[in-house]
């Protein structure tokens, strides 16, 4: 009964606002009677004042109550860096969604592999975002999580995510995940990718993009890799598959194809290549000398 009294009296305080917004009166209050509607009223209405007050007093349990109190998302926003927890051992399903994606946002709980389970299990339209607040723990542990093709089709999309993060996604889930909706987002991208990576995104490249997309990723592809794609370029590049005896081809002198037929000499899918003048008609009188790359290619073996 005397407690009751007690209680009653206390919260008569919190409500005309006669008690100082501390942490230290938030934990007295907090021992003796939990985490009653009157505190969660009194810390939400002085969420901005709490923000900058010293938390130290506060140990884990009274930070888990607050957290899972039904205080407002604006003011849980404003008081969340006093939550800290030193041992973070909330399921992450027992947290409101709102409430979730600003902790995420603040880096309130480490990433890990059971936690990025569970939050798949719980709110997969949160796992991009936690990756991305956490990119370098992402990485360090990648082989621990198993991604879905959402998520993957998240992490490309996304603007924070960094190139170096993206293309260790593609590297170990890009077999798997890579589809028309992605692929034509990715060659589009300045990233490192694989062989066979390239191939999947070949697919769906534009035809009138094609070239540029090969240009870009020439120092992965081998002469094989060229019998194939030049010859979907067509004219004058599906001249450069190779034969039963060796043959020479022709194509414009310009910086895009010096890089190609460098890349080929390199793959040995041509011998050599030599820089002629070639007489050109421009009209039924005139003749113009054009500059152009003769490339000798090899036989196939």
């Amino acid at each position: 009964h005397g407690t009751t009294d007690v209680r009653v009296v206390c919260d008569m305080l919190l409500s005309l606002h006669k008690v100082t917004a501390s942490w230290e009166n938030v934990h007295q209050y907090w021992q003796k009677f939990k985490m009653t509607d009157e505190l969660t009223s009194f810390v939400a209405g002085n969420s901005r004042a709490l923000s900058t007050a010293d938390p130290s007093v506060l140990d884990d349990s009274v930070k888990k109550d607050i957290i899972l109190s039904d205080i407002s998302i604006d003011e849980f926003t404003h008081i969340l860096e006093c939550l800290k927890l030193k041992d973070f051992d909330i399921g992450l399903n027992e947290i409101v969604k709102e409430k979730l994606a600003v902790m995420i946002c603040h880096q309130s709980f480490a990433f890990t592999a059971a936690n990025f389970e569970e939050l798949l299990e719980y709110a997969p339209e949160f796992c991009a975002l936690y990756i991305s607040k956490n990119q370098d723990a992402f990485a360090a542990i990648i082989d621990q999580i198993s991604l879905n093709q959402p998520v993957f089709d998240s992490l490309i999309k996304r603007n924070d995510i960094h190139n170096a993060t993206k293309e260790l996604v593609i590297k170990t889930y890009g077999e798997e995940f890579i589809a028309e909706d992605t692929a034509s987002l990715l060659y589009r991208m300045p990233l490192k990718i694989n062989r066979t990576v390239f191939g999947m995104i070949w697919e769906y490249v534009p035809a009138a993009e094609k070239f540029a997309f090969m240009l870009r990723h020439l120092h992965i592809l081998e002469s094989a890799d060229f019998d194939h794609y030049l010859v979907e370029l067509g004219s004058p590049y599906d001249g450069f598959k190779r034969k039963s005896s060796r043959h020479s081809v022709i194509i414009a002198d310009n910086k895009d194809n010096r890089a190609l037929v460098e890349r080929l000499q390199q793959a040995q899918h041509i011998t050599s290549f030599s820089i002629e003048k070639q007489a050109f008609k421009n009209s039924k009188t005139e003749q113009k000398q054009v500059s152009v790359l003769k490339c000798r290619v090899k036989a196939t073996d």
